[in-house]
């Protein structure tokens, strides 16, 4: 074989390589598998509702089916022992007796009791690391619009003793 047929081969090959490391990736080599999220909120409950991950004394997060199911405690909170990982699933909400609860993108030009997303964010304080959490309000759109994060570091500190800042 000539010289210039062996690069050739060989950089086909290289290129296969590639190609096969891509599409692995797509296909979820790295990436979280999608989760649909099924809250259960206690009845009437409005307010924060906060997720603590990685909790010494949490739940594991158990998975099946694409599913994802956690209940929130009658404070607002639940702690899972797993690590957050993120997925792109939708999320769908209920409260205890069954009944179900709208689930919002957005605050801005909502109104009614509904569910909404905050993010999840990792919270340090005075140079403490107090992990990663999720936040969420459920109760009326216009009252979180209006008071947009109001009370969250109270609340925070209330359930999980992380100090307020000043």
């Amino acid at each position: 074989m000539s010289k210039n047929m062996s690069r050739a081969l060989l950089m086909l090959i290289m290129l296969i390589l590639l190609l096969f490391l891509v599409a692995q990736c797509n296909v979820g080599g790295f990436q979280s598998p999608e989760v649909d999220w099924y809250y259960t909120i206690p009845n009437d409950y409005q307010g924060f509702l906060v997720i603590r991950y990685v909790c010494a004394d949490g739940k594991p997060l158990l998975i099946q089916n694409g599913e994802a199911h956690l209940e929130f405690n009658d404070d607002g909170t639940a702690c899972i022992k797993d690590a957050f990982q993120p997925s792109h699933g939708q999320v769908f909400a209920q409260h205890r007796d069954g009944q179900p609860i709208r689930v919002v993108g957005s605050p801005w030009n909502e109104k009614g009791y509904a569910l909404y997303g905050q993010g999840t964010r990792s919270i340090e304080r005075y140079g403490v690391d107090y992990g990663t959490f999720e936040i969420l309000w459920i109760g009326d759109m216009e009252y979180l619009a209006a008071n947009y994060l109001k009370g969250l570091d109270q609340f925070l500190e209330d359930r999980f003793g992380i100090p307020t800042v000043d």
